[in-house]
């Protein structure tokens, strides 16, 4: 009998249920969209893709960007963001700043939200026709696509498909084993307080890691140019200036401005001395 290597069932985990569930209708989705099947299903379907002048922060970009923007962690009753802490869904964007505070706005990404759960052939079959259309619109590889906004999903190994379209695409996560799906996606890992060992394992592979830091913090670093962190010493940019994250050069630090009230936690660093320097 052959015994399973635990390493790779952490990096490769067998899909979970829910998982199992969108990978079949995201699949079933594609080919009748290539068939050009089942189009007029969809008009009751909303609007599955943030457009860019929608979000500030994806506005800052050298091309326009698309973001999917689900209702963060478990707020829609499906948990979207499993290396969450308590901490971070208290200050989480979705929550503490921009739309994210009106009810309306978190009504449609909780519906949104249950429609990827409770029937991702709708939802996978309107995504791939509002991405196809996008293309059509600004042109093959001049548009870019960030699934998650306020989740953390595993994209790359629930809709494959994606990587047919002619999109950049890039995401946050603080999923180590994220970075071994969807090689067509450009990640930056997520310092979340409580993942050091991992962040130090991310930038030896050469990914860049973001953490969340006070004015202070990051003027002070970005004077210096570098910053000693995660049993390293590593250059720094301002991931405030873009959110074209995938031509950001490797091996860097995102320095990302703490926004909205960000309550008490361990992710958000305050004061120099306070940086994660030991894993």
């Amino acid at each position: 009998m052959e015994t399973k290597d635990p390493v790779k069932l952490l990096i490769h985990p067998p899909p979970t249920l829910p998982e199992w569930g969108m990978r079949c209708g995201a699949e079933e989705a594609y080919l009748d969209f290539k068939r050009g099947r089942n189009t007029d299903i969809l008009k009751s379907v909303k609007t599955i893709l943030t457009p860019p002048h929608a979000n500030p922060k994806l506005a800052k970009s050298s091309i326009p960007i698309y973001g999917i923007t689900l209702a963060p962690a478990g707020m829609s009753g499906y948990q979207v963001c499993p290396s969450r802490s308590k901490a971070c869904e208290a200050s989480c964007l979705g929550v503490v700043s921009g739309r994210g505070r009106m009810s309306s706005t978190r009504a449609s990404r909780i519906a949104k939200t249950k429609l990827l759960f409770e029937d991702p052939y709708r939802f996978f079959m309107k995504l791939y026709q509002e991405v196809d259309r996008a293309c059509r619109k600004h042109g093959s590889w001049q548009l870019a696509l960030r699934c998650n906004v306020l989740s953390d999903i595993n994209w790359g190994g629930i809709s494959p498909e994606l990587s047919t379209f002619p999109i950049v695409r890039y995401d946050y996560t603080k999923m180590y084993r994220y970075l071994f799906y969807g090689h067509d996606i450009h990640y930056t890992f997520s310092y979340s307080g409580h993942n050091a060992r991992l962040c130090y394992a991310t930038l030896r592979r050469g990914v860049n890691v973001a953490v969340v830091v006070s004015e202070e913090v990051k003027k002070a670093c970005l004077f210096k140019g570098s910053i000693d962190i995660f049993e390293g010493h590593y250059p720094v940019l301002d991931g405030d200036l873009s959110e074209s994250r995938w031509l950001d050069p490797r091996g860097h630090i995102v320095l990302l401005r703490g926004k909205g009230k960000i309550s008490h936690s361990n992710f958000y660093i305050t004061r120099v001395e306070d940086l994660p320097v030991k894993i």
